[in-house]
């Protein structure tokens, strides 16, 4: 999947079409050993975890399609004789927590462990997210069921081939008694035959087993009396969908509304084995499973059983009601005190080495001694999902130590990891594919690491099971190393593959790294061989005519945030040529098909000669009412010097003994653009002075030496660091020095690379009072030729704004180059749907307007924020998602009246929507399928 990032990119894999359907898996990873019971109007569902810790997640649904995580069952299996700590010595990899089982009684949830080659344990709990008490019995149950019959009797049913019956005492705390009651080994040949689940319906005690492969039927036996006689029938013939291999072993459960479903999972590669559900019937008190309208009687070693197919895509169980989309989560900021549900350790934590709260926003892991990867404690784990998924981590290596490795992986036999490496004071990233237990794989070693932020990458395709690891050091361009690392099912590992997150010394204990964030991404195809489903739910798409529900969305109008100054881009005529008197119109002017852009960023060139090319677009902008602001990239050449950098000879940077000298030539280009005519907002001391390859570097010691002692001598507002991807070691200088903050007006930021999780600024909150903070370049998500109109990936750029807006609490959004192929402006002068999506906020959200509290995401998918100004609201609503919203918005310390809609859809640009009125302070509005909607209303 190395090509991950040139599709359209999404987040996990979800099995909720929006539409009434679903698409099988209903969860695209491995969740296997799946039992689930429904109570009330709620399922839960349980699954193995073998020896990541915490162990057993406690899923819950409202519709057995959409499930989330909401705690786990155990965080060790303390008292069982057994222990998981990982040494040089002991590793366990494929045994732990095997086959969980949940019932529930009188308030009470149950939840039995197979805890393999030892013991059985029953956690009892109140409340099914826990927490969870245990009781450790003195035996094992292989693939047991907990059954609680009708009178509250308590039996374990478990074994492989044998069924045996275990009666409980009556706290269920210890075995009565045992018995075989039947034995069962495969019609076609004597295979395994396990994963116990039992109902009880209509009198019959049903029990659901699978063999296991090559036959993998699975097989129901009923009987009157829970010691049989048994009868048996096939239910499943080990089908097929395209992803994985054979589907099997599960259990029946019902709706709220009397219908019934069997859930199985299948058997996959890397992935491991993911979670598939299946329309269930009842003929003749014998359950029928499979789609109703493919039902046929099926051969199987003389006998005849009728069976269906396994659907892809299905109309999704009746529950009696409609709920919201769910989804496990995947990428992580880290700011919060606990771990996210998505994470499991690898064996036992050592909970001394890792810590979330020593430096806030990171998760920070301390180096213990182990001999490779394999044997490593705190490796922080989660999921692989299908079809394909990237992850990525930005690593601060500031504090390694000697012998130290750090980095991510996808752990498996093989596993593969992309790291970094520290010897003799130097840290090197270095790649291990196709490494086996404690066998070194295939070391490949790249570039010495000379700063301390890197980004590590593993793309992972579970249709072809292969995977790449790649690095950056900008997070911008990602460089392969290595080969390609081979991802089956191994039996020795019993799980699929993992992303890891690691930090172990080969010699010693030694340092820490510092990880901000995981970020997880997808091109949420669906599996090979799909392409008919596929298509009928694009058609399903298309015609959908039933919107979903949002969350009330609040709008506090008395909650105000930051002053907005605008929207807009650079004219830079000495690259690219100036616009035309139509193209600034175009930009400037806001009628019809304009872009109403109140910012434009000119360029400061070196050679003032040229400072005439910028008068002509600066006058238009101005006249339209624009605000200006300018950038260098170089000083004049008798400033400059060049230096060795890094190892890199011919870099450029101002001579120290000119710092005043340009501090001059900065006033001179105000002092310029004033005389004709064009008076700037605002002048910047450097353009991406930390990502200069092809201009100008300053370090940040050197850029706070300049704020400091000469930015004070400019006649205009002086925006600084502009940093490349809103590095903060480049302004935390300049916002801790008195002096040097007292000359900066304006924080001004590059958002390129930069994640969500660094939109935030509170250094800048602390400290920049009575300054502004500005946007001032970007361009989102590319800069792929004439990728301008392409949808829905131009929504992006609205979906980037709004974060920018409410996260990052900027005050202008400033764009690259104003005309492109990929810009707001075409190369023939008319907009593109990235521009569209630009002028529902430049538009509407008119400089000295205010940016209000809105929830931010008060629906799956659906982003809105909201500001005020000419006793107006302006609401900017996004829907991501592929189907129609419907969304309330409530107005909260104010109200409107008539509300006005202008929509940007795949089909539509800035066209005019409905009307609507507030009514109780609130209006319902319909956000078509992945759109862009501003509302605008008078406040009364």
């Amino acid at each position: 999947m190395g090509n991950l990032m040139n599709e359209e990119v999404k987040t996990a894999w979800q099995s909720d079409n929006g539409n009434g359907t679903y698409t099988n898996p209903i969860l695209n990873a491995d969740y296997p050993d799946i039992a689930a019971i429904r109570v009330g109007n709620d399922f839960y569902m349980v699954s193995s975890t073998f020896v990541s810790f915490p162990s057993i997640p406690v899923m819950h649904s409202k519709d057995l399609v959409n499930w989330e995580i909401i705690g786990y069952v155990t965080a060790d299996l303390n008292g069982t004789g057994k222990s998981y700590t990982l040494t040089n010595s002991f590793e366990d990899y494929g045994h732990g927590c095997w086959a969980p089982t949940i019932t529930y009684r009188n308030g009470v949830y149950y939840v039995g462990i197979y805890q393999a080659q030892g013991k059985f344990i029953l956690c009892t709990a109140t409340n099914p997210a826990g927490p969870y008490t245990k009781t450790v019995f003195n035996q094992g149950f292989h693939d047991p069921a907990l059954f609680l019959d009708d009178d509250g009797t308590g039996y374990i049913i478990s074994e492989a081939n044998d069924v045996k019956i275990s009666k409980l005492s009556g706290d269920y705390k210890s075995v009565v008694n045992s018995r075989v009651s039947t034995r069962i080994e495969g019609v076609t040949g004597k295979y395994l035959v396990e994963g116990t689940h039992v109902i009880k319906k209509n009198g019959y005690y049903y029990i659901f087993r699978n063999s296991t492969p090559p036959e993998s039927y699975t097989y129901c036996l009923r009987s009157k009396n829970i010691y049989g006689p048994y009868e048996m029938r096939i239910l499943l013939n080990g089908p097929r969908i395209p992803g994985g291999s054979q589907i099997h072993q599960g259990g029946p459960i019902d709706t709220p509304t009397g219908e019934w479903w069997f859930y199985v999972f299948q058997d996959g590669n890397g992935l491991g084995r993911r979670d598939i559900l299946v329309p269930m019937q009842w003929q003749n008190d014998w359950p029928v499973i499979g789609d109703p309208s493919t039902i046929k009687n099926v051969a199987i070693a003389g006998k005849s059983y009728p069976m269906g197919s396994v659907p892809i895509t299905y109309r999704k169980p009746d529950v009696g009601a409609s709920y919201p989309v769910r989804t496990i989560p995947d990428s992580d900021d880290f700011n919060s005190t606990v771990l996210g549900v998505q994470w499991q350790w690898n064996h036992y934590p050592d909970n001394s080495k890792w810590s979330l709260s020593e430096r806030p926003g990171y998760l920070r892991l301390r180096a213990k001694q182990a001999n490779n990867l394999w044997r490593a404690s705190n490796t922080l784990t989660q999921r692989v999902q299908g079809p394909d998924c990237q992850g990525t981590i930005e690593l601060d290596t500031a504090n390694m130590a000697d012998g130290d490795q750090a980095g991510l992986c996808l752990l498996n036999i093989p596993y593969g990891s992309i790291g970094v490496v520290k010897s003799a004071g130097v840290k090197k990233i270095v790649a291990n594919i196709n490494a086996k237990e404690d066998a070194q794989g295939v070391i490949t070693n790249g570039p010495v690491l000379r700063s301390n932020i890197v980004y590590l990458r593993a793309d992972a395709n579970l249709l072809t099971d292969k995977a790449v690891f790649s690095y950056s050091t900008d997070n911008i361009t990602y460089t392969q190393l290595g080969g390609q690392l081979n991802m089956p099912f191994d039996l020795g590992f019993f799980q699929g593959d993992k992303f890891g997150i690691y930090n172990f010394n080969t010699a010693s204990a030694g340092g820490y790294v510092d990880v901000s964030w995981f970020r997880f991404a997808s091109s949420k195809r669906k599996a090979a061989g799909m392409a008919d489903a596929s298509a009928k739910e694009d058609m399903l798409e298309t015609s959908m005519a039933v919107s979903a529900s949002g969350g009330d969305a609040a709008i506090n109008l008395a909650a105000q945030k930051q002053l907005i100054r605008g929207f807009g881009g650079i004219n830079h005529p000495a690259w690219i040529g100036d616009l035309t008197a139509a193209q600034r119109e175009t930009a400037f002017g806001n009628g019809n098909n304009q872009l109403g852009f109140t910012v434009l960023r000119i360029y400061i060139d070196e050679n003032r000669n040229n400072w005439s090319r910028e008068l002509a677009t600066a006058k238009k902008a101005k006249e339209k009412g624009a605000i200006l602001f300018a950038s260098p990239w170089n000083p004049p050449s008798n400033m400059a010097e060049t230096f060795t950098r890094d190892g890199v000879t011919g870099q450029k940077r101002l001579r120290y003994d000119k710092y005043a000298a340009y501090a001059q030539h900065l006033n001179d280009f105000v002092s310029f653009m004033k005389n004709n005519g064009v008076e700037l907002y605002a002048i910047s001391v450097q353009n991406e002075p930390d990502y200069a390859h092809t201009w100008t570097w300053w370090t940040p010691t050197e850029l706070l030496n300049f704020m400091k002692n000469y930015a004070g001598s400019i006649n205009c507002r002086v925006i600084a660091p502009e940093s490349f991807s809103y590095m903060k070691n480049m302004s935390d200088p300049i916002l801790n020095d008195s002096k040097a903050l007292a000359n900066m007006d304006i924080l001004g930021a590059h958002l390129y690379g930069t994640p969500e999780s660094g939109f935030s600024y509170p250094l800048f909150k602390q400290k920049g009072a009575n300054k502004e903070l500005w946007m001032t370049e970007v361009y989102y998500p590319n800069s792929n030729n004439n990728s301008a109109d392409l949808w829905p990936e131009a929504l992006e750029v609205s979906y980037h704004i709004h974060n920018a807006m409410v996260l990052g609490d900027f005050q202008t959004y400033v764009w690259w180059y104003i005309r492109r192929q990929y810009g707001p402006m075409k190369e023939d002068g008319t907009i593109s749907k990235r521009g569209y999506n630009m002028a529902h906020f430049s538009k509407f959200v008119r400089p000295g307007y205010v940016r209000v509290d809105a929830d931010r995401n008060p629906a799956n998918g659906v982003y809105v924020s909201a500001y005020k100004g000419d006793n107006k609201a302006v609401i900017v609503a996004i829907n991501k998602n592929a189907t129609a919203v419907s969304q309330k918005f409530t107005f909260q310390n104010g109200t409107g009246g008539s509300v006005s809609s202008w929509i940007t859809d795949g089909s539509r640009n800035l066209a005019a929507g409905s009307g609507y009125r507030v009514s109780g302070n609130s209006f319902t509005a319909q956000l078509p399928a992945r759109s862009v909607t501003t509302f605008v209303t008078d406040l009364s």
